[in-house]
């Protein structure tokens, strides 16, 4: 029984658990997707682990041949943090830049899974009228203070700034005083309008 419990399996399970998570942890906090269930998905997680050793490969042997782990003990714990923390870090980055590509656009369906998060991920400046269920029209700055959510969470808005609008036309007439903005629930939205 105490032999689950040796240094060796202890390593084993860190190899094989700790990148994949990372790579996973990263990856998820760049694009939009469900929450993720680790006790679903551990096969995932120990796939993503191994595919990390396969492509350091080159180091584990550069490791083996030099006899880093003998004679070099810097060098053989730079190298242990670059296959557990660093590249597990640098994979999911690599694979975003990808999926965001031109190239990969014709090909694959991309990362994100609404018309919102694709609109909202862009973080661009820009002047939005949105118009409520009940008619009531709201104009607003959506800048670099603003924000929106995005999948899995249900859409809603923060506007820094509040506009008032003219009554007859879709253009801004003011800011409205003393503004902190405007924060708009997206059940509440019929459509959102953008103007540069």
């Amino acid at each position: 029984m105490m032999e689950i419990f040796s240094f060796d399996n202890f390593l084993g399970f860190i190899f094989l658990f700790l990148p994949g998570f990372i790579s996973i942890k990263v990856y998820h906090s760049m694009v939009a997707s469900d929450k993720y269930d680790l006790s679903k998905d551990l096969l995932e997680l120990i796939g993503y682990s191994l595919l990390n050793l396969i492509l350091n490969i080159w180091l584990i042997l550069l490791n083996i041949g030099a006899g880093w782990v003998f004679q070099e003990g810097l060098l053989f714990y730079f190298s242990c943090i670059w296959i557990l923390l660093i590249s597990p870090i640098i994979w999911p980055l690599c694979v975003k830049w990808i999926l965001c590509s031109k190239f990969a656009k014709r090909y694959f369906l991309g990362n994100k899974k609404t018309a919102w998060d694709f609109y909202f991920s862009q973080r661009k400046g820009i002047w939005v009228i949105i118009t409520l269920k009940n008619g009531q029209r709201i104009g607003g700055s959506y800048s670099e203070n603003s924000f929106a959510t995005s999948y899995p969470c249900k859409e809603s808005i923060y506007l820094e700034e509040q506009w008032e609008l003219w009554d007859d036309e879709r253009k801004f007439k003011n800011k409205t005083e003393s503004t902190g903005g405007v924060l708009i629930l997206g059940d509440n939205i019929e459509k959102i309008e953008f103007y540069n």
